[in-house]
Formats: structure tokens, sequence, C-alpha cells
């Protein structure tokens, strides 16, 4: 801050070039590292066939996805979530028939996938100590080196009602009727500023291991419920209304088609309402918030498998239960939803696509 004061004197000089070269050479810090993709899970279906009545949808009212089609006449779903609750992504599939498909993981960064279980793989890796801006040319903007960069793991887990589930070749094949559902955890050998994330060692496939022995014992009603109370108690805490009747089913990139048009409000079709657009322009941010205000908070191994009256427990509902309260939040066995089943209604935008606008390849 020294240079401050000089700066500032070359500014109200009108010096503004001096000034600049002041900051650049003094006050400035260097670039900061880029964010990279962690990994990739595909799945593979063994079974080709013709893709109709393809629906996709995002409830942000309840922080899932999902997707229903039908693969050569047979109804299919497929349900998204991530819950912070228990540091997992959830992928949920039905069908109605027999599947067959193979689940893989892979990454653009340096990483070998291995197996860990009968029914669950691992994919280890390292990101690079240093990625150049795009805006630097350079003939090796990707750089690694031996025994530096941020480690991470990610492990797949994969559970079916009825059928069967393999690991071979660094992969998962699932063979099944009803519910197949995926479980992934993923975490970095980031543990502070302080703390060289090269240094973890296996705290990260500790963590991913913890993690999915936790959630498998939970089954996947329990485990979507806390997802929904947990999220819930956060996205829930504010509503907007702008009146008007209820037109939601309006697809909204046909509510966005409007507006760019330029029609007049008594132009436009019964089914729209201007103010369900408006509404629903805030809810993004608002998801995003939820997702980052102190909500992925890292645990270690020991207090993952905390267990207590019976079920894991994660340290702010530990805290909710000794009489305190973690960011605010009650107690999860006081948490309500008091909102009406329209004001419920005003959070989703669904569809997202009028149908037949996109395919699966693209989701």
């Amino acid at each position: 801050m020294r240079h401050l004061a000089h700066v500032r004197k070359l500014i109200f000089e009108k010096r503004h070039a001096e000034a600049e070269e002041m900051i650049e050479a003094y006050m400035e810090g260097p670039e900061i590292e880029s964010y990279l993709p962690l990994a990739d899970l595909e799945l593979v279906f063994e079974e080709a066939g013709d893709v109709s009545e393809y629906r996709r949808e995002l409830d942000l009212d309840e922080g899932l996805a999902r997707v229903l089609f039908r693969w050569n006449g047979v109804l299919c779903t497929r349900e998204v979530f991530v819950s912070a609750a228990d540091q997992v992504m959830v992928v949920r599939l039905q069908s109605e028939r027999k599947i067959a498909f193979s689940a893989l993981l892979h990454s653009p960064l340096q990483y070998a996938v291995r197996k860990r279980a009968a029914n669950r793989i691992a994919l280890s890796g390292r990101a690079p100590v240093h990625v150049e801006p795009n805006t630097v040319k350079s003939p090796e903007p990707v750089q690694y080196a031996e025994g530096r960069g941020m480690s991470f793991e990610v492990q797949l887990l994969a559970e079916a009602e009825q059928g069967r589930v393999e690991v071979s070749g660094g992969r998962i094949r699932v063979v099944a009727s009803g519910a197949v559902t995926l479980l992934l955890s993923a975490v970095t050998g980031f543990s502070g500023f302080a703390q060289d994330p090269a240094g973890a060692g296996d705290r990260p496939a500790d963590l991913c291991e913890a993690w999915l022995a936790k959630v498998a014992l939970l089954g996947y009603e329990r485990l979507k419920e806390r997802h929904l109370q947990d999220y819930g108690a956060l996205f829930h805490r504010v509503s907007i209304q702008l009146g008007g009747e209820d037109r939601s089913a309006r697809p909204v990139d046909a509510r966005i088609r409007a507006v760019r048009e330029g029609k007049p409000i008594r132009d436009w079709p019964r089914s729209f309402s201007i103010r369900k657009i408006f509404a629903l322009i805030q809810l993004p941010p608002r998801h995003a918030t939820c997702e980052s205000a102190g909500h992925l908070e890292r645990q270690d191994p020991a207090s993952v498998v905390q267990q207590l009256d019976g079920e894991y427990q994660r340290p702010n509902e530990l805290l909710a239960r000794g009489g305190g309260q973690s960011r605010g939040m009650p107690p999860a066995a006081v948490r309500s939803d008091r909102r009406s089943a329209g004001d419920r209604a005003e959070s989703r935008q669904r569809p997202l696509r009028s149908p037949g606008l996109d395919g699966p390849s693209q989701y």
C-alpha cells in the first residue's frame, strides 16, 4: 500500500498512463490459476434405438434435474441431484424393462482408473502446476511437474435393485431391471491456503470411500429426503410472487423468444405471463448462492462416519441437536415449508425447452 498515495496523486494530476504503469508494477498480484474440469461420468448403453417424447426438466424448487423419454417405446426416466448434506452426486435411472450399460470415468487431466470393489471404481488424478491464461501465447500453456499439483479423487458406486453389477477394465457394467442408482463422490487435495495440495496423500481417497459407505447405508429415498431438507432450508427462505394467473406450463424458451421479439404485452398469447418469467429470473442466482454460502464444508473421515441415534449426521446437524445452530439454519427436526402449493409452483421452471428442440445427445 505504500504506492497508493503516489498513484492517487498521479490520477488527480491526470497522468493516467503513469498511474497505470505503477499499479501494474507494484500493486497487482500474480495471475490466478485457471479453473479446470475435474472428471466426466459417461454412460454407454448397449442397445441402440429410437428416442421420442423427450422432456428435460430443471426443478430449482427441489434442486433436481430430470429427463424423461421413450426408448423404442419404453418409458425411461433419469433424476440427478447433488447432495451437500451427504457430499455425493446421485443419478437414478429407471426403465420399464431391462437395460444394459457401462459407466466410465475419465478426465482431461492426468489420471488413472482402478477397481476398488465389486461395484465401485476410482479415478485418481493430478492437476497441472500452472496453466497460462488464454491471453498469453505459450508453446507449453499447460505445465505438469513430478510430485506437484493439486491431487484429486473421484469414486463411482453402482447399485441395482434387480440385476447384476460388475467391474471390468476400469468401468462398471450394469444389466438390470427397474431402478439403478449411481453414487459419485469427489475430493481434491486442497486443505487450506497454507498447505501444499500435492501432499494430501490418501486423504481424498479416504474421504470418497467414507462418504460412499455412508450413503450406501441410507438408501435412495432417505438420501433424497436429506437433500430436500438441507437444500430447502436455504432456498425456501425467499419466495417472490408478482401476481397473475399461473401459466408456468409454457416452456421458458418460448417465453424468452416472446420477449426478444418485443411483442407488446397485449399481443402475447394467453398462455404467457411476463410476471412469471420475471419471477423465474431470480431463481438461478438464489440456487448458486445456496450452493456456495458455506454449504459444502469439508469433513474428516472420522466425522463423516460418526453415527448418532442410528443415523449418520453431518457437523451442522450435530450442532443443531446440541442446542446451537449453524449458518442460521433451524434444526432439521423443526424445518418446515410454510409456502403454499402455488408458491412452490412459482419456483419451478419446467420444461426448460419445448419438446423436440434438442435430444439426449445434447443433455
